[in-house]
């Protein structure tokens, strides 16, 4: 495999995430007798399950637009390098959470009239940056988190030799005439 068919592949990751929260949830949902909050009943595990919970449902939030930049990096894997291709999917969370951004800002409008925000700006203002700043840290944690574990990944697959890259030839020194 070389690193270009394995970055084509990496843009799975967030989606098999998704599945083993999933799995998890499930799991979590049937050995609970009394609900989902029964078996995290400490603070740590209570609180792990509940990102579970949050990344599973969350996926209404993060589907689209990662669709949208899953296919963008699909169509540069065919067109770039992957020298260049590494680093445009080791800076993808960034553009991820701009999206995000985007997208929570286009959805809170809202308003019947375009004209009128709201009656109280500072509230907005607020609301605004507090809202865009609070998805902004989720996705880039989340983001940077499929990135390292692809990059992990990579690496392992690297070191066991199932990726092997294409080595450009470097060209020989001319001899030096007598």
């Amino acid at each position: 495999m070389k690193t270009r068919t394995y970055l084509r592949f990496s843009l799975l990751i967030p989606f098999l995430i998704w599945g083993i929260c999933f799995l998890l949830f499930i799991l979590w949902s049937r050995l609970a007798s009394d609900g989902p909050g029964s078996i995290g009943s400490g603070l740590i595990p209570g609180l792990i399950l509940w990102l579970f919970l949050f990344y599973v449902f969350g996926i209404l939030g993060w589907f689209l637009p990662y669709g949208l930049l899953a296919f963008i990096l699909l169509i540069l894997s065919f067109r770039s390098r992957a020298e260049v291709l590494m680093k445009v999917f080791a800076l993808a969370p960034v553009a991820m959470a701009i999206l995000i951004i985007a997208i929570v800002n286009l959805l809170s409008i809202g308003s019947q009239d375009w004209n009128i925000f709201s009656s109280n700006p500072a509230a907005n203002t607020e609301d605004f940056f507090g809202t865009n700043l609070w998805f902004a840290i989720l996705t880039l944690i989340w983001g940077y988190l499929c990135v390292g574990l692809g990059f992990g990944i990579y690496k392992i697959l690297q070191r066991r030799g199932l990726i092997k890259d294409e080595v450009m030839p470097t060209p020989l020194p001319l001899p030096e005439p007598f």
